[in-house]
């Protein structure tokens, strides 16, 4: 499975964050456990094995139930022209949701799923809040997301 930029997120964590964290993917829950002020809620359903994360009606009904202040949702290709997308239909879905029950959406994503498209749309530029990306992406790409009203940070 690739590298998970959720994960790295869930590893960067403050020991001294308080933090309520739910989430679908069975190792972000155990790597949380251990978190000192972290409150985790895994949800539950059918894993699935290409994305590492639950995913299906059990898992989109159980995230209608909870309000977020922010989601940080991971993908599989971005470009300005069209969005967010990934390969997998499913979690392609259960994101979609994810991002509808959330005040901030906080998209982070490694250099090379930039500019790219996958197969099936996530969301568009502008119902992204925030993207996250490395410093090396090419200046013209920075600006072309910078255009499309989101908060760009590069890191």
């Amino acid at each position: 499975m690739p590298v998970q930029t959720n994960l790295a997120l869930a590893q960067a964590l403050s020991p001294d964050l308080n933090i309520t964290v739910v989430t679908n993917a069975p190792d972000i829950a155990v790597l949380l456990i251990n978190h000192p002020a972290a409150e985790v809620i895994m949800l539950g359903g059918q894993i699935q094995k290409s994305t590492g994360g639950a995913v299906g009606q059990t898992a989109i009904n159980q995230i209608q139930g909870i309000l977020f202040d922010q989601a940080f949702i991971g993908g599989c290709a971005m470009s300005p022209e069209a969005g967010l997308t990934g390969f997998n239909y499913a979690d392609c879905e259960f994101k979609k949701v994810a991002m509808a029950q959330s005040n901030q959406v906080i998209v982070g994503l490694t250099a090379d799923k930039i500019p790219a498209v996958a197969r099936f749309s996530v969301a568009k530029c502008h119902e992204i809040s925030t993207l996250v990306v490395e410093e090396k992406l090419d200046k013209e790409l920075l600006e072309a997301f910078e255009a499309e009203e989101m908060t760009l940070i590069t890191v």
